[in-house]
């Protein structure tokens, strides 16, 4: 019995050393898998670095090339585009106008390949490729901000429910507003957020609505911007005021809606217009030629039969 016991108190311990073993080869497994991932990563992230710190030099090289070219070249009217791009913070004009020479060059190397591949309607992709590298910042930046500003506008009626609850709640206005710029990521928020960095440093506050203005084109937040501003000076509830406005955004973009919705179908009409009913037009007439030439009862045959 007493043997019994032993070796099977043996063949635990050999099972456990056993297991015990399996478990640290599995862990340094996964450990290693983990460096080597880790590794990987790395690498990725400094040739990415790299490479990105390569461009960044090139632009800032180039940019005094830029600047002497003076098509688009207006600094005003390119802060203002980094501004509704929401770039301002990364970017500057000279950036920018180094940027468009580089992307003139990579449209020289592009049109330099397509004439050596002796590729057809070069005389018109050879200045559209120098054209658009050169244009491609600009293009860029005003693509930005178009979607930057239509993703304020699609943000405006939560925003104003979220702040109608928040000051029905108790809260003032400007713990309100610091509230949803905490809570929310959007562009929105980021304008609002600027704004209370301004009235932090002194800015008077109608000052601040003015600056915030002009830096947004959406139709509805100048209204409501506007609206504001007549609130502070006539110091009115702005709970109620949020409330409405929110109701007011929602029936606008329900009308914006249907006004696209109706566009839609003319639209249709002339895609069929000019595309479907002439292919199948051309259909048509191919299979009727087919069968007038080589159908066996066709009357040409009389022509070329021997």
């Amino acid at each position: 019995m007493i043997f019994f016991l032993t070796v099977v108190s043996w063949i635990c311990l050999v099972l456990a050393v056993l297991s015990f073993y399996r478990m640290r080869v599995q862990q340094d497994n996964i450990h290693r898998t983990a460096r080597k991932y880790m590794q990987v990563e790395e690498n990725k992230r400094d040739k990415y670095t790299s490479w990105q710190t390569k461009i960044e030099k090139w632009v800032w090289d180039l940019a005094p090339v830029g600047l002497r070219i003076q098509f688009l070249g207006d600094p005003a009217y390119l802060e203002q585009l980094l501004i509704r791009a929401g770039r301002e913070q990364r970017w500057q004009v000279e950036q920018i106008h180094g940027a468009k020479m580089v992307g003139l060059l990579c449209g020289i190397v592009a049109s330099f390949f397509y004439l050596l591949l002796g590729l057809p309607l070069a005389f018109l992709l050879v200045p559209g490729l120098l054209i658009g590298g050169f244009l491609s910042p600009i293009l860029y930046l005003k693509t930005e901000g178009k979607k930057r500003q239509e993703n304020m506008r699609l943000a405006l009626p939560d925003f104003l429910d979220m702040m109608s609850v928040t000051l029905r709640a108790g809260m003032s206005f400007d713990i309100a507003l610091g509230y949803y710029t905490k809570v929310t990521k959007s562009p929105l928020s980021e304008e609002f957020s600027r704004f209370l960095q301004e009235l932090h440093f002194g800015i008077e506050r109608e000052t601040a609505y003015r600056a915030m203005q002009r830096r947004v084109t959406v139709r509805e937040l100048h209204a409501l911007i506007q609206t504001l501003v007549q609130v502070h000076r006539l110091g009115a509830p702005v709970a109620q005021v949020f409330a409405d406005q929110a109701k007011q955004m929602r029936g606008l973009r329900t009308e914006k809606a249907k006004e696209a919705a109706g566009k839609a179908a003319p639209r249709i009409s002339l895609i069929s217009g000019l595309v479907i009913a002439p292919s199948i037009f051309i259909f048509v007439l191919g299979m009727i030629m087919l069968k007038s030439f080589f159908s066996p009862d066709s009357p040409l045959h009389m022509f070329f039969s021997k």
